[in-house]
Parts: C-alpha cells; sequence; structure tokens
C-alpha cells in the first residue's frame, strides 16, 4: 500500500513506521530506539531517521504534532490508520533481500591487501562486537525473566525468534573469530602451498546444503 506524495517507501521506512506504531515518537528519540532495536541487522536505519520519518508524514502514515520542553521544541510523530494499514499490508508481502552489513567481512575480503596484523585487529574487532551482542541477548533475556518488559514489545512469543537469531550469530561470530586466528597462526612458517592445501581442507569441511 502506498501513500500520498512522491516517495517509494523502503524497508527503512517501515523499520520506522514500525516503532511509531509502538508508540508515538520524535525523530530524535527514534534515533536512540532505532540502535537498540535494529542496530545490529539494520543499521542504515538510524542514519537515514529524520529524512525517513519525514517521508512517512508526507506519505500520511504519521502525523506528527510540535510540543515543547522548556526552550526546546520537537516534533512527536504519532502513525495513522492508513499508516497501520501501510505496514500491516508491506508485512504480508515477501522479503526482497536477504543480505547482511558487516564492515568485518569486507575487511577479510580485502585482507590480501594489507597486513596479518591488520587482519588479526578485524579478528579480535568481531569477537568483541560478538560479545557486545550476547550481552544484549542477556539483557533482554533477563527483562523477560523479571517481568520488567516495556508493553509496546511484551511479545516473547515473538521476540524469542529475533533474540535466538542474534545470539546465535553473536556466538557464531566469536567461534568464527577464534577459529581464523587459530589458522592465522599456522601461516608462520608455511609455505603458500601449505596454506593453500590447509585452506581448501578447511572449505571441505563447511556446510554445505547438500549435507543437511
Amino acid at each position: 500500500m502506498v501513500g500520498k506524495g512522491p516517495f517509494e517507501p523502503t524497508t527503512t521506512t517501515y523499520a520506522i513506521l514500525g516503532l511509531l506504531a509502538a508508540g508515538p515518537s520524535s525523530a530524535y528519540d527514534l534515533s536512540a530506539r532505532l540502535q537498540i532495536g535494529y542496530g545490529f541487522f539494520w543499521p542504515r536505519a538510524r542514519s537515514h531517521v529524520f529524512t525517513e520519518t519525514k517521508k512517512i508524514a508526507v506519505l500520511g502514515w504519521a502525523e506528527g504534532t510540535e510540543r515543547r520542553t522548556g526552550r526546546r521544541k520537537r516534533t512527536e510523530y504519532t502513525i495513522t490508520a492508513p499508516g497501520r494499514s501501510a505496514l500491516s499490508s508491506w508485512l504480508a508481502t515477501a522479503p526482497t533481500t536477504f543480505a547482511m552489513e558487516a564492515e568485518h567481512l569486507v575487511r577479510v575480503y580485502l585482507a590480501g591487501f594489507g597486513t596479518t596484523d591488520d587482519l588479526l585487529a578485524v579478528l579480535d574487532d568481531a569477537e568483541r562486537r560478538g560479545s557486545e551482542m550476547l550481552g544484549i541477548a542477556d539483557r533482554v533475556i533477563s527483562e523477560y525473566e523479571s517481568g520488567n518488559v516495556d508493553g509496546a514489545h511484551d511479545e516473547p512469543h515473538l521476540r524469542v525468534f529475533l533474540v535466538d537469531y542474534l545470539a546465535s550469530l553473536a556466538s557464531l561470530t566469536a567461534e568464527w573469530a577464534q577459529r581464523s586466528r587459530d589458522d592465522v597462526a599456522t601461516w608462520a612458517g608455511a609455505t603458500p602451498d601449505e596454506r593453500r592445501e590447509r585452506a581448501i581442507h578447511r572449505l571441505s569441511e563447511l556446510p554445505r546444503r547438500s549435507r543437511r
């Protein structure tokens, strides 16, 4: 469902619209909520929050109301009935992409142009980020266990799927970083042919669709 205006809605548009469906918010507050809600799997949403929020309003999917906090003036956005309808319609469509934004993997892909120390630093950072993700999963799990959950997100039967995925990805990332560091450690004194042979052996042991 497309609303009024010249804009073409994107996944980011709907990601922000979903937060507005959970409750009214200013663009500034949405930015913080986006970091918490989507930071590890749709980070582009936060960088476009102000543009996308205005787009949502032009489409007629949200209404803005000016509010003052002291001398500061903000626009608080509330989702409209057409906005809820648009969100529901989008959720009924098939996803258009299956991709993951991970700068660490870009750097690993280009590691041949850098040094071994550069690569090890990337692997160390990947493990640290994985640990951060597990920390967030710990916090969310504890909130549900204690019953201290925001009412707009009190849906454990749905949240469990997202937390499961992110916690599994975080654990996988940490294990991958450690395995990769172990492999890098074998490079010392190894010939190019030996490195190649070891790499091909590792490739042959990786999961394949035919082995599932």
